[in-house]
């Protein structure tokens, strides 16, 4: 059974540990994961509150060719770093007048105050 959204925002990260840590806003941080080394931004909030930002991470095997219709499967990972600092995809709605998004859309955006040093 795949796991929740939830889980799989606790699995990244408790498993993230930082190569770099950088502290003022709108600088990059750096996070290893079990699936491969993601980039995402050190920001704030609106009040002020630090906090770092990981969007558009994949959390399973795209759900395309043989995995159409399918319980999502692993995520393979990635070589190299892997910018997480925009959304991934909307999934794929059909409305009256068109469809927009896409069947590739399996993605969380992840925010903590805190990575692992």
């Amino acid at each position: 059974m795949a796991a929740s959204r939830r889980e799989q925002q606790e699995v990244v990260h408790e498993s993230a540990q930082t190569t770099k840590t950088l502290n003022k806003a709108g600088q990059y941080v750096t996070v290893e994961t079990n699936e491969g080394t993601l980039r995402g931004v050190a920001t704030t909030t609106v009040n002020g509150t630090a906090y770092y930002r990981f969007s558009g991470v994949p959390f399973a095997a795209p759900p395309l060719g043989e995995l159409r219709f399918k319980p999502p499967q692993p995520h393979p990972g990635w070589e190299g770093v892997r910018d997480a600092l925009e959304e991934g995809s909307d999934c794929l709605q059909v409305m009256p007048g068109g469809a927009s998004g896409a069947e590739d859309c399996l993605y969380l955006n992840v925010y903590t105050t805190s990575v692992r040093q």
